[in-house]
């Protein structure tokens, strides 16, 4: 027996006819009755709207997705009612997909209901990036609540979207994100305070005097990576009384970026560390330099060094700057 969607096909269609060919077996029938919904624009708007009522998950789920790629604005209070009752999760999904592509500020609401109550963390991920695209600061506080999402793709969004609003205590928010236990959290966390950039300053230097030094190390990272020298100072300072190896280590590398004079006495007492790592960026970050203590510094070092790999890289900057050793 033919498939009576299929014998439909046939004919020529028409808004009825093409509703239910959405929920046909043929997917080429499908795709056809898409297709011609879609050249119909705001003509097939009454009829998709009316189909987000359909008893077919595939009508609704297909009826959303068109809407959503219509964009008309007329759509969304229907939508948002139809995501607010829907039991079928492929069917908010879609829902919530076409209210993030027509992006009316009506659906706030929803988006953030949908951020922090829906069980489905697709719905939520989504929800995340919605709101990241209206760059209000009111929403804020319920982005700074999905940090706390049990997965981790909806708290990636939600520092995503934090960093598009970028207030300040919307920063406060992504530096705490840097303390998250997912690598991929914590590196959306970092580079987004970089492209943020001049406002991140602050809060970064505050972290300096954090407790846990991998903290502090990515501040220092994060702040050289922005590359504003008025972080140059409070690096100095944490150099000087840095307990742990890595952190005065990228105290180093930061300071090489900023290239300011102010550094360099901390840094000729770098070439003294009892770390062979912080000695050797110590002898690289003072190369970018000009400045006549440097040499002499660097003389004396060569003559004290006893690690033949830094020794030789010490020998080569004295060779660079015009010395002889």
């Amino acid at each position: 027996m033919k498939d009576e969607k299929k014998l439909d096909a046939e004919e020529e269609f028409t808004f009825p006819k093409a509703i239910s060919f959405l929920e046909s077996r043929d997917l080429k029938l499908v795709k056809e009755a898409k297709q011609w919904l879609l050249e119909k624009k705001d003509e097939s708007l009454p009829f998709l709207i009316e189909a987000l009522n359909s008893p077919s998950e595939e009508v609704r789920t297909y009826a959303c997705e068109l809407l959503g790629k219509l964009n008309i604005k007329e759509a969304s209070p229907h939508l948002e009612s139809l995501f607010l009752k829907e039991p079928i999760e492929e069917v908010r999904i879609a829902a919530i997909e076409a209210l993030k592509n027509i992006k009316n500020p009506s659906s706030i609401k929803v988006f953030e209901k949908a951020l922090l109550e829906d069980r489905e963390e697709w719905v939520r991920w989504i929800a995340a990036e919605a709101l990241g695209e209206f760059s209000l600061p009111e929403v804020v506080p319920t982005l700074i609540s999905a940090l706390e999402d049990e997965h981790e793709k909806v708290v990636y969004n939600a520092v995503t979207a934090l960093g598009k609003i970028a207030t300040p205590e919307a920063i406060k928010a992504l530096v705490g994100a840097l303390r998250h236990p997912d690598w991929d959290v914590r590196h959306n966390a970092r580079g987004t305070l970089i492209e943020i950039g001049e406002k991140a300053i602050d809060p970064l230097i505050n972290i300096l005097k954090d407790k846990e030094s991998f903290m502090r190390e990515y501040a220092i990272s994060i702040l050289g990576d922005i590359g504003n020298t008025r972080a140059a100072a409070p690096i100095c300072e944490l150099l000087w009384n840095e307990p742990d190896e890595w952190v005065r280590w990228r105290c180093i590398e930061a300071l090489a970026i900023f290239k300011q004079p102010e550094s360099i006495k901390v840094l000729i007492r770098s070439l003294t560390d009892i770390s062979p790592r912080v000695r050797e960026s110590a002898v690289i970050a003072l190369s970018v330099f000009k400045d006549e203590r440097i040499l002499p510094a660097l003389m004396r070092a060569y003559n004290y060094e006893n690690d033949p790999e830094i020794a030789t890289r010490i020998k080569e900057v004295i060779n660079k700057l015009g010395g002889r050793v």
